[in-house]
């Protein structure tokens, strides 16, 4: 922060908590990310304005508007990098991106609705979008927004792709499924499509993969003495889960498994494969890795029967600029979640 005096020139000052409504950002990412950077072209400069010993910031207009300019500047960079991709695939690039610290939710299939309506109107377009191309990076979250998005992209699309630059796991690989292919590369992955499931008492959000595991030493002797655990302490667990949670652990293995095989059959091989081969790229997905973590790559992708391919080499070089400006952009505001086009982008900053 720069500590000088107010020059006593006829220029509107805004405080911190003004600007930070204005950025749309948290006020200790306003202070610690932004107003304390030490990158000049992420740095909003302020003024002190406090007498003595007393420190007061304040913002001048002048000062807002330039680092506005070079936010703008930054989006515009990153609209050149979709027209890129979209040049490439000849397509119509839509990014969804979300950190760690967000999920995939119900209330994304609104930002969708925005941005597909959006690109109708900018590009003209009647009746359904020849080819859509769904860039995403996503740690995972709820099935069922999973399920209404791929649902939504197929009611404005004539054909539906995704492109995962990194990872798209759990409720972020049923998206995929639900597109007709995968584009990866040799850094992508995929992941077990492990439903999070909420105790009903707690209220803590856990992988509905660790109650199955829990429930099959339950019941497998042979398997607690072969690992060497003490059936007392499988009976003290035991004790402590509450039976909804096992129930809802059904529930929604039963329901990823149903939605699995409709985006399969409907999306990805519409009529191309058996009841039997559907099921076991199913099975394959929900049931034959432990880890919620585990990677699935693109040879283990085509290995379970996924219509994958690797990006060639110019694809994949337009791929990794567009995430290395999306990061950047997201780092800079403090965003956890993004859906968006070349035009504009809707996020979320939760960040604190």
């Amino acid at each position: 922060m720069e500590n000088q005096q107010d020059s006593g020139k006829e220029e509107k000052l805004l405080n911190l908590k003004e600007v930070q409504r204005i950025l749309n950002v948290s006020y200790s990412h306003l202070i610690n990310n932004i107003v304390k950077n030490p990158d000049p072209q992420k740095k909003l400069q302020v003024i002190n304005v406090g007498r003595g010993k007393r420190q007061e910031y304040r913002v001048t207009q002048q000062a807002l508007n330039e680092y506005l300019s070079r936010q703008t500047s930054q989006q515009n960079t990153i609209a050149a990098a979709v027209s890129e991709l979209q040049r490439v695939r000849n397509s119509v690039v839509i990014s969804y991106l979300t950190t760690s610290e967000n999920q995939i939710n119900q209330e994304d299939a609104l930002f969708f609705s925005d941005v597909l309506e959006d690109i109708k109107q900018k590009k003209n377009i009647v009746g359904k979008i020849p080819n859509i191309d769904l860039f995403i990076n996503s740690f995972g979250g709820s099935l069922d927004a999973a399920y209404k998005i791929t649902r939504l992209l197929w009611q404005y699309a004539e054909n539906v792709n995704a492109i995962v630059p990194i990872s798209a796991k759990s409720a972020a690989t049923a998206i995929c499924v639900g597109t007709k292919e995968i584009t990866m590369s040799p850094i992508s992955e995929l992941g077990p499509v492990d439903p999070i499931i909420e105790n009903p008492v707690t209220k803590d959000r856990i992988p509905a993969r660790s109650i199955k595991v829990f429930l099959s030493y339950a019941s497998d002797k042979t398997r607690l003495e072969a690992d060497k655990i003490d059936p007392a302490i499988i009976e003290k667990l035991g004790n402590k889960l509450e039976p909804l949670l096992a129930g809802a652990y059904f529930n929604a293995i039963n329901t990823s498994k149903e939605y699995l095989k409709i985006l399969l059959s409907e999306c990805m091989f519409p009529g191309k494969r058996t009841d039997q081969e559907l099921d076991n790229i199913v099975e394959s997905l929900t049931e034959l890795h432990y880890s919620h973590a585990f990677v699935i790559d693109a040879t283990e992708a085509k290995k379970i029967g996924l219509n994958v391919r690797l990006a060639n080499k110019e694809e994949d070089q337009a791929i990794k600029k567009l995430l290395v400006f999306y990061n950047q952009f997201m780092n800079a505001q403090g965003l956890t979640k993004l859906v968006g086009n070349e035009f504009f982008q809707i996020h979320q900053n939760l960040r604190r």
